[in-house]
C-alpha cells in the first residue's frame, strides 16, 4: 500500500512538473537541436509535419544538444503592428504580352532602353515563336529585346547547357547592354560577364567567378546591381562553418556566402563574406543590406561599392525575418520589403528610410506575402499575393494603403517588377503551360502592363 502511494506521488508530480515545463518540438526526421516555434525558420518547410511536442526537461533527457538559437531569441522579428489588407480588391487594368515558344520559357529581370524598349533576362528551352531563329535545342539562358507592342527585335542564347540563365541586365548610357550568364555545370559553376551591343551583337565576355566542383565549390547563387556594377555571391568548401543550430536538417553542411564586388567591366572591387548562411544580402543602386560586426545593417553605397551605415535592422542569428527586395529612391532615401513567417502565417512589413536612415514609415499587412517594389510616380506599388492570388498594393507617401488590385495571376507565378512611367508597371509572369508552378514545364514568358490607379 506504501509503495502503491508512493508510485501514485511520484507520478502526480511528475506529471504536474512535464505539464509546467516549457513545450518544445524536434524533428523527428533529425537534428541535434530542439526548438520552442514548429514553423522554426531553421527548418525546411517540408520537415514541419514531422515536429514532434515533448517538454523541455525530456528533450534534454532525449540527448539533444540544446536549444535552437534563433527560436528562442526573446526579442521580437518585428515590432510593427499588422493589419489586414482592409480594401476591397479591384481587378487590375492591364495589357500583356507573350514571348517565347512551345517549351519552358522563363523571365527573371528587366530593363528599359532609353527608346522605351525592353530588356528581358532569364532562360529558354524553345526554339520556336518568338524564338524560331534558334538553332540550337535544349535549355540555356536567354537575353532578349522587344517592344510593347509585342516585337521581338532580337534573341541572344547561351552556349552551355541546361541550368545557364540570364541575369541582371542594365543598360548603359554608350548605348550597350551588360548581362550576366549564370552557369550550373558539372564540372564548375560560374557566372560571366557579357556585353551586347544594340543589335544583340557580343562585343566582350568575361567571367567573373569560376568554382571548380571538386573542391566542394557550388555555383554562383545569387547576383544583384549597384550603381557601379555587380554584386555575385559564391559558395566553396573554404567557407563551410560548423554551426549546428542553422541547419535546416540533419547533416546538412553549412556555408557561409562570399561576395565579390565587380565594376561593370568585370574588374573586381573587393569582396565581403556574410555572416551566415541565410543572410541573402539585398543590393539597389545606392543601398545594400548586409551583415557588419554581427549585425544587419542598412547601409549607403557609393560606385566604388563602400559602405556607411544608416539604420541597425536586426541581430545576425535571427531568421525570422526576411527581406525580399530593396530599391534605391530618386530623394536618396531607401524601401524595403520584409517577409516573415509566424506559426505558418505569411506577413509582410514595408519599410521607408530618408537619405539619412530615419524611419519615413514602417507598415504590416497580415497575411499578404510580398515580393517587389517600385515606385510609381509618387506611389509605392508592391506585388505579392494573398492567398492564392497575385495582387498589387498602393501605398502613399506616409505608408497608407490606398489601393488594391488583382493581377490575375496565379500565386508564385510573378518573377519581377519594373516601373514603365508614372502611371504604369511592367511584371515579368509564367503564364499558360502545364506543370506545377514549380518545374515550368512548357510554361509561357509573359509581359503585363499594369495601370496604376
Amino acid at each position: 500500500m506504501k509503495k502503491t502511494i508512493l508510485l501514485m506521488t511520484a507520478i502526480i508530480f511528475l506529471c504536474s512538473s512535464a505539464a509546467s515545463a516549457q513545450t518544445v518540438y524536434y524533428n523527428t526526421e533529425g537534428g541535434r537541436y530542439y526548438h520552442a516555434d514548429p514553423h522554426c525558420d531553421v527548418i525546411d518547410e517540408k520537415y514541419w509535419n514531422s515536429m514532434a511536442e515533448i517538454s523541455e526537461e525530456q528533450a534534454l533527457q532525449m540527448g539533444f544538444k540544446g536549444a535552437c538559437q534563433r527560436c528562442f531569441k526573446e526579442e521580437p522579428a518585428i515590432d510593427i503592428p499588422l493589419q489586414p489588407v482592409g480594401l476591397p480588391v479591384e481587378s487590375a487594368s492591364r495589357a500583356y504580352l507573350r514571348f517565347g515558344g512551345s517549351r519552358q520559357d522563363v523571365i527573371n529581370d528587366l530593363a528599359l532602353t532609353g527608346d522605351g524598349r525592353l530588356v528581358m533576362a532569364g532562360e529558354t528551352a524553345s526554339s520556336d515563336g518568338t524564338l524560331a531563329n534558334r538553332t540550337k535545342t535544349g535549355s540555356s539562358g536567354w537575353v532578349a529585346l522587344v517592344d510593347l507592342q509585342g516585337n521581338t527585335y532580337w534573341n541572344f542564347c547561351s552556349r552551355h547547357g541546361s541550368t545557364d540563365r540570364m541575369e541582371s541586365p542594365v543598360v548603359h548610357d554608350d548605348g550597350t547592354i551588360t548581362v550576366l550568364l549564370n552557369s550550373h555545370g558539372n564540372e564548375y559553376g560560374q557566372m560571366e560577364l557579357i556585353r551586347l551591343d544594340m543589335g544583340g551583337k557580343v562585343v566582350s565576355r568575361k567571367a567573373l567567378v569560376k568554382i571548380p566542383r571538386k573542391d566542394g565549390g557550388c555555383a554562383p547563387e545569387w547576383s544583384g546591381v549597384f550603381s557601379g556594377g555587380y554584386v555575385v555571391a559564391t559558395y566553396d568548401q573554404s567557407t563551410r562553418i560548423e554551426f549546428e543550430p542553422i541547419y535546416r536538417y540533419s547533416g546538412r553542411p553549412v556555408y557561409q556566402p562570399v561576395y565579390h564586388w565587380f565594376d561593370f567591366n568585370g574588374n573586381l572591387l573587393f569582396q565581403t563574406q556574410a555572416l551566415w548562411q541565410h543572410g541573402v544580402m539585398h543590393v539597389s543602386r545606392n543601398h545594400v543590406i548586409e551583415a557588419i560586426d554581427q549585425t544587419y545593417w542598412l547601409c549607403a553605397l557609393d560606385e566604388k561599392g563602400n559602405h556607411t551605415k544608416l539604420a541597425k535592422l536586426y541581430d545576425g542569428l535571427r531568421a525570422t525575418q526576411d527581406y525580399r527586395d530593396l530599391i534605391s529612391l530618386d530623394d536618396g532615401g531607401v524601401a524595403a520589403c520584409c517577409y516573415q513567417l509566424s506559426n505558418g502565417e505569411e506577413d509582410t512589413f514595408i519599410r521607408r528610410w530618408d537619405a539619412q536612415g530615419n524611419s519615413v514609415f514602417d507598415v504590416g499587412f497580415k497575411g499578404f506575402r510580398g515580393d517587389h517594389l517600385q515606385m510609381v510616380g509618387d506611389k509605392l506599388v508592391v506585388s505579392g499575393a494573398t492567398g492564392s492570388t497575385e495582387e498589387l498594393l498602393v501605398l502613399d507617401g506616409s505608408g497608407r494603403l490606398v489601393g488594391r488590385q488583382n493581377t490575375g495571376m496565379v500565386s508564385q507565378m510573378g518573377r519581377a517588377l519594373l516601373t514603365l512611367d508614372d502611371e504604369r508597371v511592367l511584371t515579368a509572369e509564367l503564364a499558360g503551360g502545364e506543370g506545377d508552378g514549380f518545374g515550368y514545364a512548357n510554361w509561357d514568358a509573359q509581359i503585363s502592363i499594369i495601370d496604376i490607379e
